[in-house]
């Protein structure tokens, strides 16, 4: 077999700055019982042990228990818990012996618990010991000092009180003993670790999610405030302690995994959770390496992960002198330790340290100077949020909206306990909003609205409390009048997503208090409305799940539902689903997930062939925004939206255009933008200077002037006069061998600049350049060639193979990681070449990997750098 590898030089590859290993996540054997979450952990010597838990909807609880052997990766069952089945209890352990204790089980209306079980994993055996020396609780945090533990806070739901009292607990003389409270105060769901003689616990749920953090000293009795968590406002999340550091990660939606360093009080994010974004998760620490596993998505899980951590031999910073968080690679500074130090950041892209104003994603304006640092000055045509006249009305959110011709209409809304039913009409030509007839229905918000032709529909929504309307109203902004239609055939809810398609209406999903006005309920069930008939048809239901405040848009003949809150609305999961419907059959597709990190209360429309989202709420208010191509299934992250983050805002689109605003970011909103997308002209130069050098019967060098502000370049080339499919590669570099071309035979190639990947930026295709292939003689190489773009990667890669041959081949893609593992495989045909995107796994971590072909007599190979 004949080999051709492109050598990997692990750690003094060129243009890397730092020398690190690990920090890396890997799968091993699922837990062995119950897929589950809310179940209590800990770890004696070189073993783990989890049992307890329940279903995402306590439809079941467990009392089983395991023990996980790292060395076989293996799960044996033990004796059950010896205090029943219950969830969310605390489990810590104390020289050699395990103990789980508190909880609830029955439903979070059942029976609370303070009992307090020691394992003996010599006798495997359980014993009760006394009684926790608080009420009984569920969702406590614990951890262990010494030859003592601590346990403290918590929820009993059935008479709503949260905690803040705090124990220590003496196995020696099995005596509870309360200390200081808790330093935040009363707490429910928190996250914690030990590291040395101190104590460390914060996150979860205060008057809201938190992100606080506190040291406890046993010496003392006091609680100390810490930096808060690196992730942000967190809840349900996982934390154990390896050697001098302590870990915390995941939670509600959340995938994200950051390193406390109690010597510098410092968090710093580390490889995302191998297993996605989970939440009541279970997890411990097993000598030098860390175990997370089980915890709940819209399911249960029972998938379990190892995390390795980083270990440092050094890394190059570099000065920001400004303090815009950009670095100036003329200024640099090698950390033998690996810690950034004050003044200093990672990366290496200011263009101009002695200004906060200008760095890369800076809004660029008319100055002779290049604001974004993209190698173009006074590219204004990149400036693509702009302000417009605010809202018309009072600041609101949950208001409805759609657009007919070259006027956007927005009216109902909420704002501080005033529900309204004010209609206002925007003109995107003046920048007026003129307000028009209050809309006819019940004063509403967060209800449906589309529009069909020159008409507008409006619907449904929340009265305030648990009444919901069903009406459906007509609006013709021609004589400025609602008319009353057949009210929506679904149950009466709001937080729903709507839109049309063609001549149809269709709206689904939301929120409502059930049939007997106490029960929170989400809906999955899916309506077409048909305005020449005046009816609703029930249609396939969302596939994603019962869903509320979900967000979505329609492209062509599909409409498109994504993100939201799908399971139970108040205790139910935070999702980046996305689904494609075609009502031509009447069924849902599942699509790549949404780009950014999952939320609810997301706004979304659609221009020309792409649909966005963007802001809403994941814990906390988001700006970041995304565009959505579906003949490629990606999302492309675009500028953030320029107003502030929020939750509930209002999106339309009006003649090319895309616009966002109202919502809430803790008070209501009135402020109004519009969004241009970019177009490829004048902000990326077109190539010139193409050239064909080195001919021969079956290869070219194309070569062209290189463009400066370009980051690659796409070649498309093909026989002249030919008929078939051109073949495009990609290049780093302003040339670009070819193979697998036929002897004797006239070709035409061009080449266009790639400026920017985010926002998309390339240049128009270059003219035409042309050539003639040499008579075929022995030596001409025909050998296979494999081109990777972008490299690096931050989501997404296009694999291209060229075979230098007509015949259909058979060829077995592989991505491996620096360990050799497999983290993703495809099997492909090639007839003469093939293009492929492939989108890095979820749970793939920032650093170099080996794409590999096999096919028939070769092995080929490219190094893939890929930075999160």
């Amino acid at each position: 077999m004949k080999t051709i590898r492109l050598l990997l030089i692990l750690f003094l590859a060129a243009g890397l700055t730092s020398s690190r290993a690990q920090d890396t996540w890997t799968q091993k054997a699922n837990f062995g019982g119950t897929a589950r979450s809310g179940a209590a952990a800990f770890s004696i010597g070189d073993k783990g042990y989890l049992g307890t838990g329940s279903t995402p909807t306590v439809s079941a609880l467990f009392k089983d228990f395991w023990e996980y052997d790292p060395a076989a990766d293996t799960w044996t069952q033990k004796a059950d818990f010896g205090g029943g089945e219950r969830a969310a209890a605390v489990g810590l352990s104390i020289n050699g012996k395990g103990y789980i204790g508190t909880g609830f089980s029955g439903s979070f209306w059942g029976t609370y618990y303070n009992d307090f079980w020691e394992y003996d994993p010599v006798t495997n055996s359980w014993t009760k010991k006394a009684d926790f020396g608080g009420v009984p609780r569920s969702e406590a945090g614990g951890f262990t000092i010494g030859g003592k533990g601590y346990i403290g806070t918590g929820y009993t739901y059935t008479i709503g009180e949260y905690y803040s009292d705090f124990w220590e607990y003496d196995p020696a003389s099995d005596v509870w003993t309360k200390k200081a409270d808790f330093g935040g105060g009363d707490w429910a769901d928190p996250t914690a670790f030990s590291i040395g003689n101190k104590g460390y616990m914060g996150t979860g749920w205060k008057n809201g999610l938190s992100a606080s953090f506190y040291e406890y000293d046993p010496a003392t009795d006091t609680w100390t405030k810490k930096a808060n968590y690196g992730g942000g406002a967190i809840q349900y999340s996982v934390g154990f302690s390896i050697g001098n550091k302590g870990y915390i990660g995941t939670g509600v939606g959340s995938a994200v995994f950051y390193e406390y360093d109690p010597d510098l009080n410092k968090w710093t994010k580390k490889a995302d959770y191998g297993g996605g974004g989970v939440n009541v998760a279970a997890g411990f620490s097993i000598g030098n390496k860390g175990y997370i596993g089980t915890g709940q998505t819209n399911i249960a899980l029972k998938s379990f992960w190892e995390y390795t951590p980083e270990t440092c031999t050094g890394l190059t910073v570099y000065a920001d002198i400004d303090g815009d968080s950009y670095g100036d690679a003329a200024n640099t500074y090698f950390a033998a330790d690996c810690i950034v130090p004050n003044g200093y950041v990672s990366n290496s892209t200011d263009c101009n340290d002695g200004s906060a104003t200008i760095h890369p994603g800076a809004i660029e304006i008319m100055n002779a100077t290049d604001d974004d640092c993209n190698g173009i000055i006074d590219d204004i045509a990149q400036n693509i949020w702009s302000q417009k006249a605010d809202f018309g009305g009072t600041a609101r959110e949950g208001a409805v909206g759609f657009s007919i011709g070259g006027k956007g209409y927005i009216g109902t809304g909420y704002h501080n306990g005033a529900i309204y039913k004010d209609f206002w009409e925007y003109d995107a030509a003046t920048n007026v909003w003129t307000q028009k007839a209050d809309y006819s229905g019940n004063t509403t918000y967060r209800g449906m609205a589309f529009a069909i032709g020159n008409k507008g529909y409006v619907g449904t929504g929340s009265e305030g409390g648990t009444d919901f309307s069903k009406d459906f109203w007509e609006y013709d902004p021609a004589s400025n009048t609602w008319t009353q239609k057949a009210d929506f055939a679904g149950s009466g809810r709001y937080a729903v997503v709507s839109f049309s398609i063609g001549n149809k209406g269709y709206a689904g999903t939301g929120f409502n208090w059930g049939a007997n006005g106490n029960t929170a309920t989400n809906l999955k069930d899916f309506w077409e409305y048909d305005p020449t008939t005046d009816k609703w048809t029930k249609r396939a239901d969302y596939t994603g799940g019962n869903c509320a405040w979900a967000s979505g848009f329609s492209i062509g003949t599909k409409g498109y539902i994504g993100t939201g809150i799908t399971g139970n609305p108040f205790g139910g999961v935070v999702t980046n689903q996305f689904w494609e419907y075609d009502p031509a059959i009447d069924t849902w597709t599942q699509k790549t997930n949404f780009g950014g990190t999952a939320r609810s209360a997301a706004a979304g429309f659609s221009v020309g062939s792409k649909g966005y989202i963007g802001t809403g709420s994941d814990g906390g208010y988001k700006k970041d925004f995304w565009e959505y191509d579906p003949v490629a299934d990606t999302w492309t992250k675009k500028a953030d939206f320029s107003g502030s983050g929020r939750q509930f805002a209002t999106g339309i689109s009006i003649n090319g255009k895309g616009y966002l605003g109202l919502g809430n970011n803790g008070s209501s909103l009135k402020d109004f933008w519009e969004y241009t997308p970019v177009t490829n002209t004048a902000l990326c130069e077109v190539p010139s200077g193409e050239a064909t050098i080195n001919i021969t019967g079956t290869t070219a060098d194309l070569v062209w002037n290189d463009v400066t502000t370009a980051l690659g370049y796409v070649i498309k080339y093909n026989t002249e006069g030919g008929t078939g499919k051109a073949k495009v590669t990609y290049s780093k570099s302003n040339s670009k061998p070819i193979s697998g071309l036929t002897p004797s035979t006239a070709y035409f190639w061009r080449v266009k600049s790639v400026c920017s990947e985010d926002p998309k930026v390339v240049a128009e295709w270059s003219e035409k350049y042309f050539f003639t292939t040499a008579p075929f003689k022995i030596g001409d190489d025909q050998s296979n060639s494999l081109t990777l773009y972008p490299n690096p990667v931050s989501q997404q890669f296009t694999l291209n193979i060229e075979s230098g041959s007509t015949t259909n081949q058979a060829a077995s893609i592989y991505l491996l990681n620096v360990l050799g593992q497999t983290v993703y495989s495809s099997q492909e045909f090639v007839n003469g070449e093939l293009t492929k995107v492939i989108t890095m796994p979820s749970s793939a971590t920032s650093g170099w990997y080996i794409v590999r072909v096999v096919m028939s007599d070769q092995v080929i190979e490219q190094n893939l750098l890929y930075q999160k």
